[in-house]
């Protein structure tokens, strides 16, 4: 086998693993009903009122993730209740979606001790840049690249719950300067 295909396989069985992929082909018993991936969205779009936004990873910088880091990214994917719970977050407040992810912030934040040593805080701001609010989160014991994955994860976790809410905006968690900044894109 040449470096590529192996290389695909590897890619394909972490994926797998990580709940991420699509099935490439249907079992024998049952009809592919997904013919191509556009008629499967538009057949989704079509059952339901609006497409849902999503939350994404923006500009954090590059470096080897941590173990933790991977930890709660597992958890986010696999067994997003056991992740907020572990978090102290129960559900999220606010008319807004920039509301409602500052709740979870913060309740993810006051939390748990360790939470509390690793962040100062959250707090929604006026961003020109950006073209309106946004959420800035800042570290205490954690660096910013690190504590923006943390709440990546914290943030994924409770959108597989629904606990932000139905929202067309993209969250993006990056970092910004010395700090964490969310967007509503």
């Amino acid at each position: 086998m040449n470096d590529s295909r192996i290389k695909k396989i590897i890619e394909r069985q972490v994926s797998r693993l990580l709940n991420e992929a699509e099935p490439t082909s249907a079992p024998a018993d049952q009809p592919n009903t997904a013919s191509s991936p556009k008629t499967a969205t538009s057949a989704a779009i079509a059952d339901t009122e609006k497409p849902k936004g999503k939350v994404t990873r923006g500009a954090i910088g590059s470096g080897k993730v941590k173990d933790k880091v991977n930890d709660a990214k597992a958890l986010a994917t696999k067994n997003p209740k056991e992740l907020m719970k572990r978090l102290g977050v129960s559900g999220s407040s606010g008319n807004t979606i920039a509301e409602r992810v500052l709740s979870i912030v913060r309740s993810a934040i006051y939390g748990t001790d360790a939470m509390r040593d690793a962040y100062l805080g959250a707090a929604i701001r006026e961003n020109k840049e950006a073209g309106g609010e946004v959420v800035r989160v800042a570290t205490r014991d954690l660096s910013p690249r690190d504590g923006a994955l943390y709440m990546l994860h914290t943030l994924t976790a409770a959108d597989n719950l629904d606990m932000l809410g139905t929202y067309d905006n993209e969250i993006v968690v990056g970092v910004l300067g010395d700090g964490i900044v969310i967007q509503f894109k």
